[in-house]
């Protein structure tokens, strides 16, 4: 899976943006501390984006955040999403691994 952030920082920033990613086994009781993170360095006035590829739980819930570490100026906006990669018929994920059996 992989992750993406773009953000807007404000004309006067000087710290970065950091993105979160929390886990949930039931969409309702979710980590407490980060599943995984990112940063997205600061350009003052500028949009950025980043992207991270995040090895996901089998089973269960992500949910994305952003925190922006300047505590002066806020970020204009933020958007993030996440894209899963989809494979033909029959080259699926199989027992926790990705690789396709060629044979010999």
């Amino acid at each position: 899976m992989s992750v993406h952030a773009r953000v807007l920082f404000h004309a006067s920033a000087t710290l970065k943006a950091t993105i979160e990613v929390y886990t949930s086994p039931d969409g309702n009781n979710w980590d407490t501390t980060p599943y995984g993170s990112f940063d997205i360095n600061v350009s003052a006035g500028n949009e950025r984006q980043a992207s991270a590829y995040i090895v996901a739980p089998e089973h269960g819930f992500i949910k994305l955040a952003v925190y922006n570490t300047d505590t002066a100026y806020a970020l204009t906006w933020a958007k993030l999403w996440y894209t899963i990669q989809s494979y033909p018929n029959g080259t699926a994920q199989e027992h926790g691994s990705v690789l396709k059996d060629e044979g010999a």
